[in-house]
């Protein structure tokens, strides 16, 4: 399926690739995990990483192709 994320801005839609299923529940599942009995500042550096850089997410397409791609739970580029 498809995601589209709204601008904002109404300068238009995002389109990002088509990533399955699968492979979004794993990135938010890591977002998301009870971090309750770890250290907190260990816990908030591996949310903070997890926004800043984003999730590295790899998976096999249909026809046998790897993907890898980082997933990106914020948008932190410059507008132009």
């Amino acid at each position: 399926r498809n995601y589209v994320i709204e601008n904002p801005s109404n300068l238009g839609n995002f389109m990002i690739a088509d990533i399955p299923d699968p492979v979004i529940d794993e990135a938010v599942d890591a977002i998301t995990k009870d971090r309750s009995i770890m250290d907190r500042v260990r816990a908030n550096r591996e949310v903070y990483n997890l926004l800043r850089d984003g999730y590295r997410a790899e998976w096999t397409k249909e026809r046998g192709d790897k993907r890898i791609e980082t997933l990106r739970y914020l948008d932190l580029r410059p507008r132009q």
